[in-house]
Formats: structure tokens, C-alpha cells, sequence
């Protein structure tokens, strides 16, 4: 599953905004091909970390490589071509067919039409009939607007995907459906998924790994078993001791 190979690194992270500390000296390796769960009480600095990743934000101090350069002296709009994000608020615009907003990030990065997936296949890679090709938003629930923001983010083919609370804003099936599609989108074309949460259950159901925030750190990170089997400390307990090994409870922070 994993080239055992670094795609991330951060080492000895910090960043504030303004006096107010989210990251505090955060080092964590990211392999390729990993599917990497972020979970953590709100302000914890998890959005914060994805930020780092894709060049959005830079550290006040520590490192952070993607593709094994430093993100500080890198071209941005370089980077991000192999990288897809994905929010909750999907932000498709709505005077746009699903076409169009498919289509959308390649042709900002000059990709379109050469370098992406053709439509028809990346929307049945994301579970999309293409006969909704020339909808609008207001025209789809709220799961075919999620699927068409993950269609959006994969149509340039990137190595990389970030996906912030994707799946928090639909409805329990239409979750557990969504779920499902992105594991196997992950193991079809082998990208790298780091995705955050605010759902136990969904971070021991999709995760290789997942990291555990708080105080500003990642308090613990490692697979999911070995997580259930030995907490860090009593927070990692507290979180954990109302989900079962299959994750089957809906435990929230």
C-alpha cells in the first residue's frame, strides 16, 4: 500500500496568528500513498496544519517539505497543481454546470484540456451519473455537490489530496456513502489522503493512521489498533473509550 517513501515533512513546526499559538513545535513524517486522519478539538490546529501543506500559510518557525522541497522556496501555484482540496462548504459556484466546475482548477492552472482526467471518467471515478454534467449546484443534493467538489479537486490528477470536515455538512447515509467512495478513489489511483475530522468513528473507519491534536501538538499518531490498544494519556483516552474497534459509534469532539 505505502512506497515507504516521505511525501511530508514537518520538523519542529510553529505557527501563531498574532499571539494567539495554533502549532507548537509539530514534527511528523507522511508516506506516500497514506491515508492520514487529523482529529482534535476546534481551534486545535488542524486546518492550520493543511495550510502548511499546500503552501497557504508558512511556518514561523521549523520546516515543512511537500515533494521534498522546502514549501518556503518553492513556486506556489507549482505546488498546488499536485495537490487537491477538498471543505465541507464544497464552494462550487453556482452559476457554473457540474462541467464547468470540473473543469475549473485545471484550466486555473493552464492544465485544460491537456494533463486532466476526461469528465466521463472522473466523474464515474466519484460515483457521478454524467448525465448531470450540465446542472447547476442548486439542481443537485447535497452528496452530488460534495461528490462533484472531490471530482473538482481530483480533474488535474493530483499526487495529493487535503480534504477538511469533506463529509460533515451531509446527512448519515449519504456519509457512510461518501466514506466509502473515497477509500476506494484512494486505492484506485494510489494518492495520498490527509483528511480532518471531527468524528471518531470516521477517523478509525478510513485512517492508515491518524493523528491526535491537542495543546497545539499531535499527541499521538499511529494506526488505529494501536491506538484503541495503547493511548498516549488520559485525553487519548477519554476520546477513544466510547468507540469500538470497528469505530461504530459516532463519537464527536
Amino acid at each position: 500500500m505505502k512506497s515507504e517513501q516521505a511525501i511530508i515533512q514537518f520538523s519542529n513546526v510553529s505557527k501563531s496568528y498574532g499571539e494567539t499559538l495554533v502549532l507548537d513545535d509539530v514534527s511528523v513524517s507522511i508516506e506516500e500513498g497514506e491515508f492520514l486522519m487529523l482529529i482534535g478539538r476546534s481551534g486545535c490546529g488542524k486546518t492550520t496544519f493543511l495550510k502548511l501543506i499546500n503552501g497557504l500559510l508558512e511556518p514561523d518557525a521549523g520546516t515543512v517539505s511537500v515533494f521534498g522541497e522546502d514549501i518556503s522556496s518553492v513556486d506556489k501555484i507549482s505546488l498546488r497543481r499536485s495537490i487537491g482540496y477538498v471543505i465541507q462548504s464544497v464552494g462550487l459556484f453556482p452559476h457554473m454546470t457540474v462541467r464547468k466546475n470540473i473543469e475549473y482548477v485545471p484550466g486555473l492552472f493552464r492544465q485544460y484540456p491537456e494533463g486532466i482526467w476526461p469528465l466521463e471518467k472522473i466523474m464515474k471515478l466519484v460515483s457521478l451519473d454524467p448525465d448531470l454534467k450540465n446542472r447547476y449546484p442548486a439542481e443537485l443534493s447535497g452528496g452530488q455537490r460534495q461528490r462533484v467538489g472531490i471530482a473538482r479537486a481530483l480533474a488535474a490528477r493530483p499526487k495529493l489530496l487535503l480534504m477538511d470536515e469533506p463529509f460533515g455538512a451531509v446527512d448519515e447515509i449519504t456519509r457512510k456513502q461518501l466514506q466509502g467512495s473515497i477509500k476506494d478513489i484512494k486505492d484506485e489511483l494510489g494518492l495520498t489522503i490527509i483528511f480532518v475530522t471531527h468524528s471518531v468513528e470516521e477517523a478509525f473507519r478510513l485512517g492508515d493512521r491518524i493523528a491526535i491534536f491537542e495543546d497545539h501538538r499531535i499527541i499521538q499518531i499511529d494506526k488505529p489498533e494501536n491506538i484503541l490498544k495503547n493511548p498516549a494519556d488520559a485525553f487519548v483516552k477519554a476520546l477513544i473509550e466510547t468507540t469500538d474497534t470497528d469505530g461504530k459509534n459516532n463519537n464527536k469532539l
